[in-house]
């Protein structure tokens, strides 16, 4: 690459870092009657899209280090792409690295809009993890 086409990239990089644009730390993702799922994010927001034919299931990510969000945006889909309406149990709990679970999200029955549910995040999470019982389960 010449010098020139390098003084133009690496301060555009850094504009683009300045701009709060997250990196998702390398992860593992274990499941349970999960089809597929893809974890993702977008500025501050972290979006976990999951694809759950059953209708019942959970899902546990571990990060390799923080999550710089602020904001979790949760997809329950059934394997054809149609959303949860409403789930008779969901469960969202964090991990901060070393420490203990904390639950950010117990409720019984909780309506979805499509299939979304958004919440706050505590700072640097480590690890998410969801479990869930779709009303309508097949």
């Amino acid at each position: 690459m010449s010098s020139i086409t390098m003084q133009l990239i690496l301060p555009l990089c850094a504009l683009l870092a300045a701009c709060g644009g997250a990196a998702l730390p390398d992860h593992t993702v274990s499941s349970d009657r999960v089809d597929s799922m893809d974890v993702s994010i977008d500025g501050r927001i972290l979006t976990v899209r999951v694809y759950s034919a059953f209708g019942i299931g959970s899902c546990l990510v571990e990060f390799t280090g923080p999550v710089e969000a602020d904001s979790l945006v949760l997809e329950l889909l059934y394997g054809e792409g149609r959303p949860f309406r409403i789930c008779e149990s969901l469960k969202i709990e964090t991990g901060g690295g070393y420490s203990e679970r904390d639950c950010l999200l117990e409720a019984q029955p909780i309506e979805l809009l499509s299939g979304t549910l958004r919440l706050s995040l505590p700072e640097d999470i480590h690890e998410l993890c969801a479990s869930w019982i779709d009303f309508f389960r097949s």
